[in-house]
């Protein structure tokens, strides 16, 4: 309704507000009065003699009383005198006395509406109204590198250059490499080259796809990593990378990841460095000799070309050439001891290994897996008399063994005695000088009842080698696997099956091994060292509390969730297109839903569902007790049980485990392998069958509603003042906080349990790096099985520990909730952009052809764009 004015005959006399009418109390004249005088910023009218007037809402807040009907006190505005009207509403004045008249003001323009006034006026006056140009979503998916890249390899640049360095005092800022993800314009660093990789093939992009920096490119896209943002200013470098860095997906890198993303090693490098580091540790500008392992920048060396030849196939030692003269006594090396007969030099290589051959079934079924011919079996009669065997398994003229070596399906090995030895025990394999022989380790009775299948006795047995044919040699073709092909020459140890091999390397070291088995062990080295140098990059890229960022996403401050709708710079604009096609500004605020009602014109044009549709908060629908959080305890498992949260306790419960277990083992002559790394005491509240529960506190802190709001119940509160309630900017962000506060507590208490486990991370990386050095002497010196066996033990577990808490341990949770929470805010912006730009479709299509249309502030834009891998739509909805 239109505001009521008042009149008066003379200017001497001023009318004094609040004043009272037929027991109303406090009433004003006009709208903006009352408002001022109400503590919600709102009001409501009374029709009291066919004249209506305003009274502040103030929900009988004490200090602001309120009557209707029952004020005792003076019935009319202090210090005027109102003139009398009839029954009929006609004004009886007294020219001679100063009296007020009052009456209802429709229009001040004759047949105009404010709505068609704005069409009347003259359109010079649109100079002074700058328009706005529509933001365009800014450049995404781009992948683009500070630094020249055609002659470097990307993953030795990153491993020795790359932005996990600036964690360290002594690294030069300017030295550090770094693929930039471009994303709304602004360049995010990615951490490692692992979740380059990753990002890569999940964007359907290669190698070739990553593009040089021109020096324009570090202005517009902000890649200089030199502790300032677009946005912000920040400590330093190092925070300002963990600041903008993509999440750590390295968990989710694999060797077909890498094959197709495209990635060739490069000069000197024959092989990717990633998988064959030993430190990163290095004082200084680090160098390839310092950091990897010498078979990175080897080509195929002569222990995988035999175990390219050999993989899969039968050898002999020294089997006799009796081509037309048979002997079984030469077979049984001429004595009554089976033990030492030729037969038992039978060896199949199976990952790497070679393993002793005694059953009957495995050869044959060797031989009809590659096609081999065995028709001659059994062709020579067996005669006692004459002591001729003829055939009876592995012995004998046409026995298995014998033909086979015949025709080339098992291959015969001729050894060579040390210069002055005499023995003729050509099975005493310690006395022979024989390179292929000798060069892989042997497994003859160490094994029985270990490998899957295994019938309990030592050797190949049948339900072993069938295990191997089906599902651990490739199609009995081990080096044709394409995702290794471009970085791992055949024969490469990468190619088996890292249980198995490591099974197989147990077998040889208890079968005392020593010589031969010191190149696996070298091998396992290698491949710990890396993992534990990979590590320590996903430490140092994010050594940053997990809660600090948790509380930038969402603690109501200057968190993007909450400055869209109410922006802290610029304004929202609501315009209007008028029938001269000229547009002009209707209403500016910095709060969307004030700037919206701030004329009353589009506001009131929106249905009561239009407001409730806005965003599903059911707008101030909510008790003001639920804004005062303090203390939620996050129980995981119980009411806030969800993916992120039991995730996260089975892997802090299996890092407590996995300290424990390193803790136990000891190795001779240094100690514990963790030595005294504390596990930190957390209360476990549950023990279910499969998640430990713990009890975290948190304290989550959002917007300061104004105290006006305190101890008041909101929920009954009429639809007019719910929406006069939304010009309010804290009771806005309220009710995005309401929205948010229950998962905002889950991610914090998350947050806390991993800050609370990671900071014990850099003392498990340093006990490792120790021990490892330690390892290493070991490996070169060890005379006895018992310390080989320590050497692999101990890297057999540090290896898993270490593995397992990079993909899914707690190197892996930080990204995982980093994913988790981003996503959560993402969800909340784009439910903002929903909402806005349901008001905006509201107000072309619901308004009676009034075109209202909003301008967004940059900074909204920007917020909202960021959750959008490719921006949103900032149309106007004009009619054309």
């Amino acid at each position: 309704m239109p505001n009521t004015f008042f009149l008066n005959a003379a200017n001497n006399t001023s009318p004094a507000e609040p004043f009272a009418i037929n027991g109303y109390y406090p009433l004003y004249f006009t709208e903006f009065a009352a408002r001022a005088a109400s503590p919600y910023n709102d009001y409501h009218t009374h029709m009291l003699n066919n004249i209506v007037y305003y009274m502040p809402n103030s929900f009988g807040q004490q200090g602001v009383p309120q009557f209707h009907g029952n004020y005792t006190g003076s019935n009319t505005p202090t210090g005027i005198i109102i003139a009398d009207r009839n029954d009929v509403g006609t004004l009886s004045l007294d020219t001679q006395t100063n009296e007020y008249a009052f009456y209802q003001l429709q229009q001040t323009v004759p047949t105009s509406n404010n709505t068609v006034l704005q069409d009347v006026l003259d359109p010079g006056f649109n100079h002074f109204i700058q328009e706005d140009e529509v933001l365009e979503p800014g450049q995404s998916k781009i992948f683009i590198a500070n630094k020249a890249i055609d002659l470097v390899d990307i993953h030795d640049s990153y491993i020795r250059f790359g932005p996990h360095n600036l964690a360290s005092n002594n690294f030069i800022v300017d030295d550090v490499f770094c693929v930039f993800y471009i994303e709304e314009g602004v360049a995010k660093p990615i951490p490692n080259y692992k979740t380059l990789d990753v990002m890569l093939v999940e964007d359907g992009q290669t190698y070739s796809s990553i593009i040089v920096a021109e020096d324009a490119d570090f202005t517009t896209f902000d890649m200089s990593l030199d502790g300032t943002t677009f946005f912000s200013s920040v400590a330093n470098p190092y925070d300002e990378f963990i600041a903008r860095s993509m999440p750590d997906r390295s968990s989710e890198w694999n060797y077909d990841i890498r094959f197709r993303t495209g990635y060739l090693p490069v000069t000197p490098f024959v092989r990717d460095p990633g998988d064959y580091i030993l430190s990163v540790s290095v004082v200084g500008v680090p160098t390839i000799q310092t950091q990897y392992a010498p078979r990175v920048f080897q080509d195929q060396t002569f222990n995988e070309k035999m175990r390219e030849r050999f993989e899969g196939q039968m050898v002999i030692l020294d089997w006799p050439n009796v081509s037309g003269n048979w002997s079984d006594d030469e077979v049984a090396n001429f004595t009554s001891v089976q033990a030492d007969d030729l037969v038992n030099n039978l060896r199949m290589m199976v990952h790497g290994h070679w393993k002793q051959v005694t059953d009957v079934f495995v050869i044959k079924k060797y031989a009809y897996v590659n096609d081999y011919d065995i028709s001659r079996y059994g062709a020579v009669q067996p005669n006692p008399t004459e002591n001729i065997v003829g055939a009876e398994g592995r012995y004998g003229e046409t026995g298995l063994i014998n033909i086979m070596c015949d025709n080339g399906s098992i291959s015969i090995i001729r050894s060579m005695l040390p210069e002055g030895v005499s023995s003729t025990n050509q099975t005493d394999t310690a006395l022979e000088l024989e390179p292929v022989w000798n060069a892989f380790p042997h497994i003859l009775t160490s094994d029985g009842g270990t490998d899957p299948g295994d019938d309990g006795n030592p050797g190949l047995d049948l339900a072993e080698y069938n295990n191997y044919i089906d599902f651990e040699s490739h199609g009995y073709d081990m080096f044709s696997k394409t995702e290794l092909q471009p970085y791992e020459p055949p024969g490469s140890i990468k190619y088996y099956p890292e249980n198995r091999f490591n099974d197989y390397t147990l077998q040889a070291i208890q079968q005392g091994q020593i010589d031969a088995i010191r190149d696996s062990l070298s091998d396992l080295f290698v491949r710990t060292a890396t993992i534990l140098n990979l590590a320590q990059i996903s430490y140092d890229s994010y050594n940053r509390p997990m809660i600090d960022e948790i509380n930038e996403m969402f603690d109501g401050n200057n968190s993007a969730i909450f400055n869209s709708l109410v922006v802290s710079s610029g304004q929202w604009k609501l315009k209007r297109l008028k029938n001269n096609g000229n547009v002009v500004n209707v209403a500016t605020n910095r709060n969307f839903f004030r700037c919206l009602s701030d004329t009353g014109q589009a506001l009131d044009e929106l249905s009561d569902n239009d407001i409730d549709d806005i965003l599903g908060f059911g707008w101030g629908r909510i008790w003001n007790d639920s804004f005062n959080i303090g203390d939620i305890p996050a129980i995981f498992g119980t009411p806030l049980a969800t993916p992120l949260t039991n995730i996260t306790n089975n892997s802090i419960a299996a890092l407590r485990t996995d300290i424990t277990n390193l803790q136990s083992i000891n190795i001779p002559g240094y100690g514990s392998i963790l030595g005294n790394v504390a596990v930190p005491n957390i209360t476990v509240v549950g023990q279910g069958t499969s998640v430990t529960s713990y009890t975290v506190s948190v304290d989550i802190q959002g917007p300061t509603p104004d105290s006006n709001f305190s101890g008041h119940d909101t929920t009954n509160l009429n639809r007019r003042t719910l929406r006069r309630l939304l010009w309010r900017d804290d009771y806005v962000n309220l009710l995005i906080f309401n929205q948010i506060k229950d998962q905002y507590a889950t991610f914090k208490a998350v947050a806390s349990l991993i800050d609370t486990y990671r900071f014990i991370t850099g003392d498990l990386l340093t006990s490792a790096t120790d021990v490892m050095n330690y390892i290493d002497q070991l490996i070169t010196t060890a005379t006895s099985p018992s310390e080989m066996q320590t050497a692999y033990d101990a890297l057999l577990a540090l290896n898993s520990v270490l593995d397992n808490q990079i993909t899914s341990g707690i190197f892996f949770i930080p990204a995982f909730l980093r994913t988790e929470a981003r996503q959560y805010e993402r969800q909340n912006l784009i439910a903002q952009y929903n909402a806005i730009q349901l008001v905006r479709r509201r107000l072309f299509t619901d308004t009676q052809g009034k075109d209202f249309f909003f301008n967004f502030p940059a900074e909204s834009a920007t917020e909202l764009n960021n959750a959008q891998p490719n921006g949103f739509v900032y149309d106007n909805y004009i009619r054309s």
